[in-house]
């Protein structure tokens, strides 16, 4: 059965899982009018390869208009824009690679979204984490085996773009938090179907310390910025806070670890999790949890202070701009 939904994937450098996603995408119960895949500037294959599964599944896809657009963004909220931007359906859909989801999810949805009314419905990502490094990361951001509301798998009006604009350019991540803060805002009704999961197909958030160090930076540094979303600079005033009593009141250092190493690196995975199953599940935990606290925040310190910088930067440029166009 067809609807009038433009399902939109972003997609960068997944040769591995595209042909997984193309599989899963087109064996929906509900079929949706298009799937526009988005490259964001691949360096592999994963182009060439949408291409040959076209060429190989014609008579499965032949109900279904697939674009396969170049769009060589860099970054996840753009392509989503691209293809919002190119859409025709009635509804906007999202999905990413690498996540594994039910072939009835555009079904639930669509019933969903009916039954409540909503402008925009929801699922959400169970992350669970694979490896213990994965797990900890997992429990230190979203919560260890919880369910968190996301846009992959998000079913949206797209006239509701028409009043909250779209996703912010140039994100790689943050621009979900902006355009739901502005959702609520403008009084848009969201609703979130808890039986519409999705999963990750391997590795939840990062499986060395390394790439959660970079990962937090890169992330970090997108978010600064975005609409009502004071965090970074609470952050970053905490962060100046507590390495001034640090340094300078030098008998509060070993008072100020002590309750560091158990908030941040116990009561805040506890809290997100609601529960103590990662330590259950991995006892080993109780070392790598405070490490991949440490590196997270240190991580998010450096990124939110480059983003700072960056949008400081970028209003210069912008001051001598206007100057010359002054003198012009």
């Amino acid at each position: 059965m067809n609807q009038d939904i433009s399902v939109i994937v972003p997609y960068y450098n997944e040769a591995d899982t595209i042909s997984t996603t193309l599989d899963r995408l087109v064996a929906q119960t509900f079929r949706p009018r298009e799937i526009i895949l988005v490259d964001s500037g691949s360096a592999d294959q994963s182009y060439e390869i949408i291409e040959d599964w076209f060429e190989r599944n014609t008579e499965r896809i032949r109900e279904v208009k697939f674009i396969n657009l170049k769009a060589n963004t860099g970054v996840p909220s753009s392509s989503k824009n691209e293809g919002i931007r190119v859409s025709k359906g009635k509804f906007v859909s999202f999905m990413d690679c690498g996540l594994t989801f039910s072939t009835d999810w555009l079904e639930k949805q669509v019933d969903f979204l009916n039954s409540g009314n909503f402008d925009v419905v929801s699922g959400g990502c169970y992350l669970e984490g694979v490896g213990l490094w994965d797990c900890s990361a997992v429990a230190q951001t979203y919560g260890y085996k919880r369910f968190h509301p996301t846009v992959p798998s998000s079913l949206v009006k797209k006239s509701v773009f028409n009043r909250t604009g779209l996703f912010l350019e140039g994100r790689r991540s943050g621009y979900d938090v902006d355009w739901v803060n502005r959702l609520r805002t403008m009084g848009i009704n969201r609703g979130i179907n808890q039986d519409v999961v999705v999963r990750y197909n391997g590795i939840n958030y990062a499986e060395s310390l390394k790439e959660l160090f970079l990962k937090s930076v890169n992330y970090a540094e997108s978010t600064v910025g975005i609409h009502r979303y004071y965090y970074p600079y609470a952050h970053m005033i905490l962060s100046a806070v507590f390495l001034f009593c640090l340094f300078v009141i030098p008998a509060w250092s070993a008072f100020l670890g002590i309750v560091y190493l158990i908030g941040r690196g116990y009561c805040v995975p506890v809290l997100k999790s609601r529960s103590f199953r990662l330590v259950e599940d991995h006892p080993l935990s109780l070392l790598t949890l405070p490490v991949a606290g440490l590196v997270i925040d240190v991580g998010k310190l450096i990124g939110f202070l480059k983003g700072l910088l960056r949008g400081q930067l970028f209003q210069i440029r912008n001051v001598i701009r206007r100057k010359d166009e002054k003198k012009i």
